[in-house]
């Protein structure tokens, strides 16, 4: 790693090719990672070019997720997963689109899909300067944490007024050493096109997820529409494709190990510098916590099944995310055990600290830098329990709860002097909530959330007395037991009526007061409790924030920084295909196939194959999807790339820019990922796209869909 030494605070960032294995790249750093010379024959400027048509401008941020435009008429290919949620909510008693797919016969057939965007980056702007312009003469780490936040805000806000469909995100770079601005055109009208059947697109289920050998046609075609002037509307049948100014070329040639790829997509979080105070308290707490409340919550919406499809169908809605995310969680905590991770990251932190200490300027400014951070962990630790279960009410629970928690607190923000206002609050920010709100309603089950609010107030009546909520003490006290609380709750509340509760988004406070509802009246007892607590995380996370910034020049003044953790914004990773050994005798090929497929088979779900794809390999109508090399038609691969949550749907590219699958997972050994990149493990999963179009073609006879695409098979 080349080092560079810094006048502080200027942090100026330097890329080696050598690091290139590694690492989720800016697009502006492009230049730096010699690819040519680690055999990706398009350049720089023909993936990212400001101002010119590039690969960029066919990758779509699918909101927590990634995709591309594979045709001029605005078709999207993502995956099946990041579809899931549009696909549960068309799907009813008798319409389980889940379980048999869905394929449009024309564009005329295509589903709206609830919930559903896309956004496409049309710029990309360094503002640093002025936003910490704004913070510059402010010596309080909350006043001026605010500050920041409030230009950033304002920024955004500037960039959204310019039009109808126009979409903006300052992110944060280096903990607040970069920042950069974000442009995107938002398109709200996204179609189902095709999608296949569960024992296709989600094989395996969460027995096979984060696993390899993975056998999972992850993917799903969508399409965008605008309006016939071509602005990102909302659905209207009055609307019409968008013609995207870039879309990629599908790959039909061979894919072997040993072939340099790479990938554009929208990875979200990591926590490549973190201290080993963040470790401590994630292995030891956050990760335990969060797991423990996962696993309960799915226990109590699967367990409030009944018979009915519906609520099998709603309940897929619920849990896929939090299985999710709890393995995820289970595997870093395995990883970071297994690492030793704690004990790696701490002696850094000494080697750090001394480094520091050797120099009198440096030791000045950055000499309690660590140990003001632990004291933050320590603060954290005292009150989790409380701060999680206002967590849980808000987000995470029972949906009337969270709804009527929604729109008093967004009452009560708008009624605040803006100078008091939560510093990135704004009505965008409503906006984007009620749009969440009005489609959330499609996943609502009685049964769920009476059993997930008792849960929530169950656990709230077991905190310890330091960290009680007098909200909930008191609901409970007055109706005698959580059970007749429950009951008092959900037997008089009208939470659950659409047409009720999204107009209570643009109502002042004293209205939604006056309201005879007993969900609105607890929500409004908790509020001030819940306002004290983010007041007071508002501040710890100030404090923290500023401690990180100066943590992170203090590794940059010793080892210099490469590319920054992953903050939902679009980054470059690239690496080989290319199989790996997880443990002692076990070695994994990079490539699974359809005999894979099939003998994974037990006509059971997860693994209930449809019969259509015995019939075709029996007759091995493979057509040209099947790999020289394999005799068969791949399904999946692994490669070396840096990537994360936010990065499915992503496209991967051969070195010539073509498409050749989609990425969708990445393998269980290596969850530490987030936190460590390992390169011998660390493998991304990606369904190979002639697997993709083998589906399309033989599976669902869409031929129009490969006509579209330009996709030539004969």
């Amino acid at each position: 790693m080349k080092k560079l030494w810094i006048l502080l605070p200027v942090v100026l960032v330097v890329t080696s090719s050598a690091l290139a294995k590694e690492g989720m790249w800016l697009m502006t750093q492009l230049g730096d990672l010699d690819l040519a010379g680690q055999g990706i024959e398009v350049s720089a400027e023909q993936i990212y070019s400001p101002g010119k048509t590039c690969l960029l401008d066919a990758v779509v941020n699918m909101g927590g997720a990634s995709g591309a435009f594979v045709s001029p008429q605005g078709l999207i290919l993502t995956n099946h997963h990041v579809a899931y949620g549009a696909i549960q909510r068309l799907s009813t008693k008798g319409k389980n689109y889940l379980a048999e797919g869905f394929v449009a016969k024309s564009m005329a057939n295509e589903l709206p899909a609830p919930g559903a965007y896309a956004r496409i980056i049309t710029e990309i702007r360094d503002v640093t300067d002025e936003v910490l312009a704004a913070g510059a003469k402010i010596k309080d780490p909350y006043e001026r944490h605010r500050a920041i936040r409030k230009k950033m805000s304002e920024i955004e806000d500037a960039e959204r007024a310019k039009g109808e469909d126009v979409d903006a995100t300052v992110a944060e770079l280096y903990d607040g050493l970069l920042y950069h601005l974000y442009v995107f055109k938002r398109l709200n009208d996204i179609r189902i096109v095709l999608a296949p059947p569960e024992s296709i697109g989600n094989y395996g289920s969460e027995i096979d997820n984060w696993m390899w050998p993975r056998h999972t046609g992850d993917f799903t075609y969508m399409r965008a529409y605008v309006s016939p002037d071509g602005v990102g509307r909302e659905y209207s049948v009055d609307n019409v494709p968008y013609h995207p100014k870039k879309w990629l070329t599908i790959s039909t040639r061979d894919l072997d190990e040993g072939d340099m790829t790479f990938i554009l997509g929208f990875p979200g979080r990591t926590n490549r510098y973190a201290t080993h105070f963040d470790v401590d308290y994630y292995l030891n707490n956050q990760y335990p916590y969060t797991i423990a409340t996962d696993q309960k919550l799915i226990d109590i919406i699967e367990g409030a099944c009944d018979t009915s499809e519906v609520s099998k169908i709603k309940a897929a809605g619920r849990t896929r995310w939090i299985y999710n995310g709890m393995k995820n969680n289970k595997g870093v905590i395995r990883g970071m055990q297994a690492e030793n991770f704690l004990a790696e990251k701490t002696a850094f932190d000494n080697d750090l600290q001394a480094f520091v200490s050797a120099n009198r300027k440096l030791r000045k400014k950055y000499g309690n830098v660590l140990e003001e951070i632990g004291k933050i962990y320590e603060e954290r630790r005292a009150t989790l329990a409380r701060e999680r279960m206002f967590t849980l009410f808000g987000r995470y629970g029972s949906m009337p709860l969270s709804r009527a928690i929604s729109v008093y607190e967004t009452a009560r923000e708008r009624e605040k002097p803006a100078d008091e206002r939560r510093p990135d609050w704004s009505e965008n920010q409503v906006e984007r909530m009620k749009r969440y709100a009005r489609f959330g309603f499609m996943n609502v089950y009685e049964p769920f959330e009476r059993a997930l609010l008792r849960y929530q107030l169950q656990s709230a009546n077991e905190l310890p007395g330091d960290q009680r909520i007098k909200a909930v003490d008191k609901l409970i006290a007055d109706k005698g037991s959580v059970d007749a609380a429950v009951d008092y709750l959900f037997d008089g509340t009208r939470m659950m009526n659409r047409s009720f509760v999204m107009p209570l988004f643009d109502s002042t406070s004293a209205a939604i007061e006056a309201i005879d509802d007993p969900m609105l009246r607890f929500a409004i007892a908790l509020y001030p409790e819940q306002e004290a607590s983010h007041q007071q995380e508002e501040r710890r996370k100030a404090l923290q924030n500023e401690l990180d910034r100066q943590y992170i020049e203090m590794i940059s003044a010793k080892d210099g920084l490469p590319y920054p953790d992953a903050t939902g914004t679009v980054r470059f990773t690239l690496g080989k295909v290319e199989g790996y050994s997880p443990r002692d005798a076990v070695v994994y090929k990079p490539f699974t196939t359809l005999t894979g497929v099939i003998e994974k088979n037990t006509g059971k779900v997860p693994f209930n194959m449809p019969p259509e794809l015995g019939v075709l390999e029996k007759e091995r109508d493979f057509g040209i999807w099947e790999d020289p090399d394999l005799n068969d038609v791949p399904v999946a691969f692994t490669h070396v790339l840096d990537i994360t949550g936010g990065n499915s749907g992503s496209p991967a590219f051969n070195s010539k820019g073509e498409m050749i699958g989609i990425a969708f997972d990445g393998n269980f050994e290596a969850l530490l990922g987030d936190w460590k990149f390992q390169p011998k493990i660390n493998r991304t999963i990606s369904v190979d796209i002639r697997y993709v179009m083998f589906i399309t073609e033989k599976f669902d006879h869409a031929q129009w869909l490969l006509d579209e695409m330009g996709v030539k098979t004969k």
